[in-house]
């Protein structure tokens, strides 16, 4: 469901129907979590209201680290569920990407 909220309230938009308005390279991109990315950020259903960072380097860490201790962040670490959700969800979008890639042809 894609939610837009504005002054008078908000809208539900079922995905579904906001498909034929999204971009050819959103449609087509597998890349769920910008795996060549130091660090990604996104927001998962299972901790509403916290951006879920995934860090690929120890030069990340490092800048994760750092902001911490300045007090630009607050770090813990995810739990499993979290993982989980975001596993499965890099999956899918590698499947709907494929699906999506394939009928284009």
């Amino acid at each position: 469901m894609l939610v837009v909220s504005y002054r008078g309230g908000e809208k539900r938009v079922k995905v579904k129907e906001a498909l034929p308005y999204m971009q050819l390279g959103c449609l087509l991109c597998s890349d769920y979590t910008g795996v060549f990315s130091d660090i990604s950020a996104g927001m998962t259903e299972t901790m509403p209201g916290y951006t879920v960072l995934v860090s690929r380097t120890e030069q990340a860490e490092d800048v994760l680290r750092k902001a911490r201790e300045e007090g630009y962040l607050e770090l813990s670490k995810a739990p499993p569920s979290v993982v989980e959700e975001v596993e499965m969800k890099a999956r899918a979008k590698i499947m709907r990407a494929t699906r999506y890639a394939s009928e284009l042809l």
